[in-house]
Parts: C-alpha cells; sequence; structure tokens
C-alpha cells in the first residue's frame, strides 16, 4: 500500500520525493529534448578535494561517488601529469589529493553511469600546474582508449540535448586535450573573474558561455557580497531565451587565504543561495559548490534539482 501511494506522488513531481534513489537519478523525470544548456545542475567545485584544510586547498567533504548518489551532476577535476606514478593525480593547486585520474576517477564515473544510465556528467578538465603537455598527452591516450571513449559525448552543439548526452560524460577542457578531443574546448577562460567566452566543439561547433567565477576576497566578511554575486549570474541564466543555446556557468566557491578558507565562505555562501533557491522552477544554469556534504549544501542541491521541474516529462 505504502509503495502503491509513493509511487503515485512520484508520478505526479517526480522531483519532491527526497530519497537516495530519486537523488541518484533524478534526471530520469527530465525530458529527452531538454537542452543541456536549460538545466539547472548542481556541481562540486574542486570535486575531489579532501585534504588540505589548513592551506585552504580542502574544498569537498564528501567524496566523488558519494556526490554522484547526492544528485551531483558537475564536477571540475584538476590534474597534474605525476613524474613518478606516470598518472595523472588529482590535485588543487600543489597539493595531491592522493587519487588519479586513470584508476580512480574515471572508473567511478563509468561505474555510476552504467548502473544509471538516465543521467549525464558534466566535467571540466583543468592542467592544475606540472608539464602540459605531458598532461595533455596523457589525457589524450585516456580519452580515445576504446573502452572509455564510448562513454563520452563526441560531438558538441551549443543545444545538445539530455537525450543525446544520456549514460555519456560531457566534456569541457579549459585546457588542450589534442585535436579530435570529446565534449568541447573553452577559449580564453579567465581567472577570479565575470566574463564571456565560446566553447568549441573539435568539429567546430560553438556555443556562447556566461562565467561568473571571483573567488578571491579580502576576508569572510565578504561572504555575503559572494552570495549575491552569484545569484545576480544565476539570474541571468534564468532570464535567458531558451532558443539562444547560451550556457551559463556560476561558482558559489570562494576563499580568503590565508585569513579564512572555502569552509568559511560556504558556511555563508550556501544557506544564503539556498533560501533564495526556495520555489525557483528555472535554469540556473551549472553551480559549482563547496563543502557539498554540510546540510545547507545538501538543501542547495535539492532546490537546483527541482528547480528543473518546469522540464519533467
Amino acid at each position: 500500500m505504502i509503495s502503491t501511494i509513493l509511487a503515485i506522488i512520484l508520478a505526479i513531481n517526480p522531483f519532491k520525493i527526497d530519497t537516495v534513489a530519486t537523488l541518484s537519478d533524478w534526471m530520469k523525470s527530465v525530458r529527452d529534448d531538454s537542452p543541456m544548456c536549460m538545466l539547472s545542475i548542481p556541481a562540486t567545485h574542486d570535486s575531489g578535494a579532501l585534504y588540505g584544510r589548513l592551506v585552504g586547498t580542502k574544498t569537498q567533504d564528501m567524496d566523488i561517488a558519494e556526490q554522484l548518489e547526492g544528485g551531483i551532476r558537475g564536477f571540475d577535476i584538476r590534474l597534474r601529469a605525476s613524474n613518478i606514478s606516470k598518472k595523472l593525480g588529482l590535485y588543487h593547486s600543489v597539493m595531491f589529493q592522493f587519487t588519479n585520474w586513470e584508476d580512480d576517477i574515471l572508473p567511478t564515473f563509468i561505474s555510476f553511469l552504467r548502473e544509471h544510465p538516465s543521467e549525464t556528467l558534466i566535467v571540466t578538465m583543468k592542467c592544475e600546474g606540472g608539464d602540459i603537455r605531458k598532461y595533455e598527452e596523457r589525457l589524450i591516450q585516456s580519452l580515445q582508449d576504446p573502452d572509455n571513449a564510448i562513454w563520452f559525448v563526441q560531438d558538441f552543439r551549443s543545444d545538445i540535448t539530455l537525450g543525446e548526452c544520456r549514460g555519456k560524460i560531457l566534456f569541457l577542457h579549459r585546457d588542450k586535450a589534442g585535436d579530435n578531443y570529446p565534449g568541447a574546448l573553452c577559449r580564453k577562460w579567465q581567472d577570479n573573474s565575470t566574463f564571456e567566452m565560446e566553447m568549441a566543439g573539435s568539429d567546430g561547433e560553438q556555443a556562447d558561455v556566461s562565467i561568473e567565477d571571483i573567488y578571491f576576497h579580502q576576508d569572510a566578511t565578504h561572504a555575503a557580497e559572494k552570495a549575491e554575486l552569484t545569484f545576480e549570474h544565476m539570474k541571468m541564466a534564468m532570464e535567458a531565451s531558451p532558443d539562444a543555446g547560451k550556457w551559463f556557468i556560476s561558482y558559489a566557491s570562494a576563499t580568503a587565504m590565508p585569513k579564512a578558507g572555502p569552509e568559511e565562505f560556504s558556511d555563508i555562501v550556501n544557506p544564503w543561495l539556498e533560501e533564495k533557491m526556495s520555489g525557483i522552477r528555472q535554469n540556473c544554469g551549472i553551480l559549482f559548490i563547496d563543502y557539498v556534504g554540510s546540510a545547507a549544501a545538501k538543501e542547495l542541491v535539492r532546490s537546483m534539482i527541482q528547480s528543473n521541474e518546469y522540464l519533467k516529462r
């Protein structure tokens, strides 16, 4: 009887059921013809940075597997070519995060998609220092491996749909990844700024992108100001024409190291944004969040997911 009632409620409004199962498959309830640029995507900034709190490099309190099950669909992956392991190690600044791309992160993504074929992941890739030529060489090797490539969105368009991306990873490359890279290459990504840029697929298809990533502040007293900047940018996504094919990426992450780190900012920014998101049922773009395991961040993720209600089947 109870299962029947839950099924009826889910059919009426699939975004309202707060269960692990719903969070792990929330895209199942979104229409296939929905452009990816019109989805609100909860994401994590420096997704695998679990170490280095005292030096300001720790940005997360849930590992990537837990984030996936918790509804996160956007990931910020920063890699450096190791001279020891011959792998691409995960870094935040100079801090190695004791994991690598080839053996840990990519297999985790693929395993999740194998079990949840209704979902898609947007993954930004960045060379975090070191030899950029080795980074590109090793990344190309990984991306062109036939066993891996079947899990990637190869051809990018500004209006690419969720149906075309289900069960796959859509890469957004911040650095070179060869000539025949899957996904899109970001051109002229700026630092600590709000800016416009273009993304282009390897076949030349392009999309306009607006990014808010002002992350460095004098101290944590500017956290509310940062939250306002982020939400104003999210409002631009809400107001954008559905036919424009424009992408919006906002960062809720900030720091004032050595005075205050990402955790101090997230303690203010995440609940501020969660309150603003209440009742919104519009496209908010991709939102990168710090400390996504906190109570406020979990509510913010749920609010982001629920804002896609207007795209439900």
